[in-house]
């Protein structure tokens, strides 16, 4: 046994070595990179001081994870700014999905009245190049390369770019790199973040220490904050009142992931049981997470036949809907929800309905600070017969939410409520964009 030792130990501390260098260096050419980057924005800043307008290109990928939406808006309403959609390729789950989401993400923006282009042109058979659109301010939606590079980092090298975080940031995600220290993070001229622990994450994390990062609160909430429904027909019409019930299961099942929330694999068939059960009092919004599709066709036991069919149940029956877009008014006009998500952690919680959280082994491990704070606003669900109590008390209207409101009162009024006092966090991101420009 000390023979093995002493044969491997050398071979191990050479191991650990070459870790640490590798680490080293990575770190070095991200501290280099965002300094040259800091130094481009210096130079982009002033080329555009004396413009009268500014031609902003959101970067929109799918429509799930379009989170600036009331930015977009009030750009548009603003003299100063020219904002334009480009819908880019989503390259994740293979090119015929990519076919599919991309005209189908055209439509939806299309259909929303706002000036969109396809970045695939069909008479040259190119993509387009992001100079020809003469952007001054790129909008990014996603931090991760999701699509090709001239609209990843060719674009976020060479123009200023913005990103609003697509979720609410309140898990750990691992070693957080991924969340805030990309070179993605460190090309950005400006990253408008939700609340403050994310910007102490970014300081303590980030090769920039975080020079790019603004608390604004977040943009995307603001119609659930206002409670304002554009579409009073988000869910099916019944031949009698019921109550309205999200089920949002997150992607996280295969194990794989830095990070693990998923219940899925535990309560997929007793959700369509109790479905079933419930079909007289509750209806039903099968809301799951984009990528949640994708890794149940490859999982072993699931496959592509078993998730279509499980999909279409919920798409078809009498009284429940399959939700893949939107969630405003779905929030809006729902009663209650049960869930095991990330960001609607906190974003349902700006409706002050009930809702349960669903539970596995990690998912306190997997929320950070900020994430096991909202975690307290929330019933904890751990097994069958706690969701089942759940949904019985909400059937005989016992159940509300006023005691975790009142309890975490401090919560919502310091990261929620707060930054919607004097002004929104749309305008705000607007407002820095103008001071800085």
């Amino acid at each position: 046994m000390k023979q093995y030792i002493k044969k491997i130990l050398p071979i191990y501390i050479v191991y650990i070595l070459k870790l640490f260098k590798q680490k080293v260096l990575v770190e070095n050419q991200k501290k280099l990179f965002a300094f040259k980057m800091q130094k481009k924005h210096q130079v982009l800043v002033k080329q555009k001081k004396d413009k009268k307008k500014i031609k902003v290109i959101f970067l929109a990928l799918v429509e799930s994870v379009w989170k600036v939406d009331s930015i977009f808006k009030k750009m548009l309403d603003d003299p100063y700014f020219e904002p334009i959609i480009l819908v880019c390729p989503y390259i994740v789950y293979g090119k015929s999905r990519m076919k599919i989401e991309i005209e189908s993400t055209c439509q939806f923006f299309q259909n929303k009245g706002y000036p969109t282009i396809n970045a695939y042109n069909k008479t040259t058979n190119k993509w387009i190049n992001l100079d020809q659109l003469e952007p001054d301010i790129l909008f990014f939606t996603i931090p991760h390369k999701s699509t090709i590079s001239k609209y990843y980092e060719d674009a976020y090298s060479k123009y200023l770019s913005c990103y609003v975080p697509y979720f609410y940031l309140l898990t750990f995600h691992g070693k957080e790199q991924s969340l805030y220290n990309n070179m993605f993070h460190n090309a950005m001229w400006k990253i408008f973040l939700p609340h403050e622990f994310s910007l102490q994450r970014t300081k303590e994390i980030a090769s920039n220490r975080g020079i790019n990062a603004i608390v604004t609160g977040y943009p995307s909430c603001e119609n659930l904050f206002d409670k304002v429904i554009e579409n009073k027909d988000t869910w099916k019409i019944q031949d009698k009142d019921k109550k309205k019930v999200i089920w949002a299961p997150h992607h996280s099942i295969d194990g794989l992931d830095e990070f693990n929330l998923s219940t899925f694999l535990i309560y997929a068939d007793y959700f369509k049981e109790i479905s079933i059960r419930n079909k007289n009092e509750i209806q039903w919004a099968f809301k799951p997470h984009p990528s949640l599709k994708s890794k149940l066709y490859r999982n072993i036991k699931w496959g592509k036949d078993k998730t279509d069919k499980f999909y279409n149940y919920w798409k078809n029956a009498p009284y429940s809907q399959l939700e893949e877009g939107k969630y405003d008014d779905l929030f809006l006009q729902s009663d209650a929800m049960i869930h095991d998500s990330g960001s609607f952690l906190v974003e349902y919680l700006y409706t002050k309905k009930p809702v349960m959280y669903l539970m596995n082994t990690k998912t306190k491990n997997n929320l950070n600070e900020f994430g096991l704070n909202a975690l307290d606003f929330c019933q904890q669900g751990h097994t069958k017969k706690e969701i089942d109590v759940f949904i019985a008390q909400l059937v005989n209207s016992k159940l509300n939410n006023k005691k975790a409101l009142n309890t975490n009162k401090l919560f919502y009024e310091k990261n929620i409520a707060s930054f919607f006092n004097d002004t929104y966090p749309s305008d705000r991101i607007l407002d820095l964009i103008k001071m800085n420009l």
